[in-house]
């Protein structure tokens, strides 16, 4: 870096040097002529005033005689060549003065502009040093690093760049970073719902085939065993590929005209027969004052699923003999969707860990869930710009609520 810094600053003290001594040069040249020029214009006149008072002498001493003319002027011319002698050495002498002047000027100036040219190159190559150490940190890895270099510059906007870039690489770390956390607890957790699932069905396997079991009802009960533990393989899988399609960026939903009056109608019709079987009540509301529906911009399937996520919840946790509420309405140019059970709750502490994936209540309730299917929706409302909201309440209830902006 320092010999870097050093190639650059005596570069600019060697541009600078040759290019003052190039002004120096023709700044010389132009004062010999214009310095000399003058000399010689002002003993010009100098001499012209001296030869019209010889005229006027001569005119006034006419009437002597004329040898005594011719001595004088004579003498006259004599005195005149002397003169002319004395000035163009007052000339020589003049100029040679003026020309030491500025020669001792011009060294003074080339001394003193040296060292402020010196002072100015390491100002100029400081923050060029800042942002090599910088740009050196960043390289191995450190994307905190910041060159500290506040210009209003050439040199300004690219520290600014090098800044940026690095706050955008300290970003990119810590999702990476993140994203690899996600997905050895997504390994962790995939090994850990499969374990169980795998052991009950060998189990079974195991006992049927060595024959272990023979008796055709507990040879049945095993079958059920192995036929439930496969269908929650089943959903398992199926809901992580849903959640990897909804995860991927490259993923297009395909956005159409839909009513979310039908959608809402669509669902509450599949879980009906759901809640039926545990004796709980689905209650549908539908607010659509003037309006003659709800118009929205999204995939129909996709926002049924969502929707038959938190009714399934919602069905799920709520006790025999309950209800559950699905409201549908607009106020201010907002649809919101509200699903409202009568179930256990949900604990303060879990609430914000409730769209984790894998994070589900370990209840006899849920004892089959995949802990993916609130995941699911999140990542489907966020697809459609869909804001959720939860508000749980222990041994009272829970209700959900979605909120969409209505096109205009």
């Amino acid at each position: 870096m320092k010999k870097i810094k050093n190639k650059i600053r005596f570069r600019l003290l060697a541009y600078f040097i040759g290019s003052f001594l190039i002004f120096s040069l023709v700044i010389g040249v132009v004062f010999s002529w214009l310095f000399s020029r003058h000399n010689m214009e002002a003993h010009k006149g100098i001499l012209e005033k001296h030869a019209a008072h010889i005229a006027d002498l001569m005119r006034e001493r006419a009437h002597v005689h004329i040898h005594i003319i011719g001595a004088e002027h004579q003498h006259l011319h004599l005195l005149d060549d002397a003169e002319m002698s004395d000035v163009i050495a007052d000339i020589s002498n003049d100029t040679r003065d003026g020309l030491l002047i500025l020669l001792s000027s011009i060294a003074a100036a080339v001394v003193i502009s040296c060292v402020a040219a010196n002072h100015m190159a390491g100002r100029f190559t400081k923050p060029l040093g800042k942002m090599k150490i910088a740009a050196r940190q960043i390289s191995d890895g450190n994307y905190a690093v910041k060159t500290n270099v506040s210009q209003d510059d050439e040199i300004g906007e690219l520290a600014a760049a090098l800044d940026e870039m690095a706050g955008k690489l300290e970003f990119a770390s810590r999702e990476s970073a993140r994203m690899e956390k996600l997905r050895r607890d997504l390994i962790a957790n995939v090994s850990h719902e499969l374990r169980t699932p795998v052991t009950v069905i060998r189990g079974s396997l195991e006992a049927l085939y060595e024959e272990v079991v023979t008796r055709p009802d507990v040879v049945r009960e095993y079958h059920g065993q192995m036929l439930t533990e496969s269908r929650y393989l089943e959903h398992l899988v199926s809901d992580l590929l849903d959640l990897a399609k909804l995860q991927n960026p490259d993923f297009i939903i395909e956005m159409r005209d839909v009513d979310m009056k039908e959608i809402v109608e669509d669902a509450a019709r599949s879980m009906k027969h759901i809640a039926g079987r545990k004796n709980i009540t689905l209650k549908l509301s539908i607010t659509e004052d003037s309006f003659p529906a709800f118009p929205a911009k999204g995939d129909y399937y996709r926002l049924r699923q969502m929707l038959t996520i938190v009714l399934d919840n919602a069905v799920k946790f709520s006790s025999p003999g309950g209800s559950v509420r699905l409201d549908l309405l607009r106020a201010g140019g907002v649809t919101i969707i509200s699903v409202r059970d009568e179930g256990c709750g949900i604990k303060p502490e879990d609430l914000t860990h409730v769209f984790d994936r894998f994070h589900k209540q370990r209840s006899e309730e849920n004892k089959y869930g995949t802990g993916l299917g609130l995941a699911i929706a999140k990542q489907i409302a966020d697809r459609h710009g869909i804001a959720i909201e939860i508000t749980s309440e222990a041994g009272v209830g829970t209700e959900v609520r979605f909120f969409q902006q209505s096109p205009t």
